[in-house]
């Protein structure tokens, strides 16, 4: 998964955002989960977006 200048998320990152850059900018990749108290690179877990999307437009009325 991506990292930032070799950061992982942190403690305290659950709910946050984690963005891939494309031609067309930022896309959202994932919502983190869980990262290391260290906030090196390691273990984190994130859940992907697309597998809710459709379910994610459906309660946003988007």
């Amino acid at each position: 998964m991506s990292t930032y200048n070799n950061l992982e998320p942190c403690t305290g990152d659950s709910g946050g955002p984690n963005f891939v850059t494309t031609e067309d900018g930022l896309r959202l990749l994932s919502i983190i989960s869980m990262g290391l108290k260290s906030c090196e690179v390691g273990i984190s877990i994130k859940t992907q977006v697309m597998p809710y999307f459709e379910w994610i437009k459906s309660v946003t009325h988007q």
